[in-house]
């Protein structure tokens, strides 16, 4: 199973590969900065290195890399649109350079605007993106849980930005389990996992489907709350999790964990492997 946690990076990159070690995973996902300053911060060659050393040396599946949470594609305001593109590009940019399979990004919020100019931003950025960041890393567009303005709540909104943007070859599919159940989707059946996984097959196809933040959910459906919960202990349920990581559609799929951190062991990935039966 290809299995990370969202890890912090403090004491430099690749002290978060040692960390996916001692908890028992074989993936990452990290930020490369805070997630809530505009302050750049540029990676220097050696820590580059010596993460790259140790991805090669633990034998690390996958490593991702999360944006800022301050990026928003999709307002209105000028400055901070423009703020938000020179962000993605730079962090993007540093992601390739950490030879990074993926790179996860929220849509953001209309604001003030108009869910359709929001969207239209949207794609425009990620063009403009593409056009001036030339890697190998995949750039996934995450679904959100739908609360106020948040664009990508579902999948239709999804598969728009997708086709729009129209570069599959470096465009991929972020689920995030909570958001998906806060947005409306009751993925706390088996059948309606059976359901997500036939709508995903045929507006944006599983093929494109990369990764899956597994998170519980704190709040109930439909709710538009994002409040990740430890893995069973949320409204989605044990049994649903079990289902879905073993779904011969989704076994093979890169599954990340974005649930409160632990001190010591870390019960949510002893959980997720208790499951998978690893």
């Amino acid at each position: 199973m290809k299995l990370g946690r969202h890890l912090s990076i403090s004491g430099g990159i690749d002290k978060a590969i040692d960390e996916a070690v001692r908890i028992n995973t074989n993936s990452v996902q990290i930020f490369t900065k805070s997630p809530r300053s505009w302050k750049k911060k540029t990676i220097d060659k050696k820590e580059i290195n010596k993460t790259k050393e140790k991805i090669d040396k633990y034998d690390i599946k996958k490593l991702v890399v999360h944006s800022s949470y301050l990026v928003n594609l999709a307002s209105p305001d000028d400055e901070l649109y423009e703020k938000s593109k020179r962000e993605l590009k730079e962090d993007y940019y540093q992601a390739g350079l950490l030879d990074t399979d993926f790179y996860v990004f929220h849509p953001g919020n209309y604001v003030k605007s108009s869910k359709k100019e929001g969207i239209k931003r949207i794609i425009d950025a990620v063009k403009e993106v593409f056009n001036e960041v030339d890697n190998n890393t995949k750039l996934l567009i995450e679904n959100t849980s739908g609360a106020g303005t948040e664009i990508g709540s579902n999948l239709d909104e999804l598969k728009n930005i997708m086709d729009k943007v129209d570069n599959y070859n470096r465009m991929g599919l972020c689920l995030d389990l909570c958001h998906l159940f806060a947005a409306g989707y009751d993925i706390s059946k088996n059948d309606g996992i059976d359901n997500l996984i036939k709508k995903i097959e045929d507006k944006i196809r599983l093929k494109n489907l990369k990764l899956i933040h597994l998170n519980d959910s704190e709040f109930g459906l439909n709710t538009n709350k994002d409040r990740h919960a430890h893995i069973g202990e949320g409204k989605i349920g044990l049994d649903n999790f079990k289902y879905l990581i073993n779904h011969e559609k989704l076994k093979d799929l890169l599954y990340i964990i974005e649930t409160p951190p632990y001190d010591g062991e870390d019960e949510d990935v002893k959980t997720i492997l208790k499951l998978k039966g690893e």
